[in-house]
């Protein structure tokens, strides 16, 4: 009996530690397919693949210090309003949505940025948005949405 109590308790702290590094995986693993799709000099539509959630049909950007805007999807806006966007401005948020879903992931400004030419306000891009990718002197990606929308080049 003392065997099995000390066996669930070496198990509990484990599995929690996995569903843990499972959430951050996801999160690392967007923003580096991401990366592998951004070309500078060409446009891209953001992926699907290994987004928080299946399908999403729209996207907010969410730069530091940013408001939600009054047009955005109630979902997104409710998850924009849990965001702490005025913690500093290394942090940027990609919220997807679809129907009355929203998903967050948090992405670093150091690799990929959407906020080199911030806006003071969150509003929602349609999943086949066009983003056009320039490179910084520091080798940051920066996307910033174009007038168009369709098929990536």
């Amino acid at each position: 009996m003392k065997t099995t109590k000390r066996l669930s308790l070496k198990i509990i702290p484990v599995t929690a530690l996995a569903v843990l590094m499972a959430g951050c995986a996801t999160q690392g693993s967007y923003e580096e397919t991401l990366i592998s799709e951004a070309k500078p000099g060409k446009t891209v539509m953001l992926p699907q693949q290994d987004s928080p959630m299946e399908s999403w049909e729209r996207v907010a950007v969410v730069c530091p210090y940013s408001s939600a805007s009054a047009d955005l999807p109630a979902p997104m806006k409710n998850v924009v309003d849990q965001l702490d966007a005025d913690s500093g401005d290394q942090r940027q948020w990609l919220v997807f949505g679809q129907g009355n879903d929203a998903q967050p992931v948090e992405l670093s400004r150091s690799k990929v940025d959407f906020c080199s030419g911030k806006t003071d306000y969150v509003k929602a891009f349609p999943a086949d948005q066009q983003w056009s990718v320039q490179e910084d002197p520091e080798g940051t990606m920066e996307l910033s949405p174009t007038n168009s929308q369709g098929s990536s080049s």
